[in-house]
């Protein structure tokens, strides 16, 4: 079976939070065709380096983290990474929320840490 899989890898202070998110998504895979491990959660740089030498079987690498975490794992495959530059902020509104509260998120996310050199802001509404 052909199909989008995910593997979480948090840092040491959302470990749990990457292994929990994983087992619900595998329980909620587990009532759909998909199978459960298209989830999966990793928690050792050794684990995301035998990853990254997989490039027979993963298509795409989308790191979250610093600039030198990006580097890192740009450097350090051949499988294509989708980095992100500093600054990038991401914000995702829901068309149902308050527009005051939104526009307050909004802006707290980028103008409270200023990135002089990436000032550019990316809103989601969905």
């Amino acid at each position: 079976m052909l199909g989008n899989a995910a593997i979480l890898k948090g840092g040491k202070e959302s470990k749990n939070t990457a292994t929990l998110l994983s087992a619900v998504i595998q329980r909620a895979l587990g009532t759909t065709s998909l199978p459960e491990t298209y989830i999966q959660a990793v928690h050792t740089r050794e684990d995301v380096s035998s990853l990254l030498s997989l490039d027979q079987y993963i298509d795409l690498v989308v790191p979250r983290g610093s600039n030198a975490l990006v580097r890192n794992i740009k450097n350090n495959t051949r499988i294509p990474v989708m980095g992100h530059a500093d600054g990038l902020c991401n914000v995702f509104v829901d068309e149902s929320a308050k527009l005051e509260k939104a526009v307050r998120v909004v802006l707290d996310s980028k103008v409270r840490y200023p990135d002089l050199h990436h000032p550019y802001l990316v809103v989601w509404i969905v």
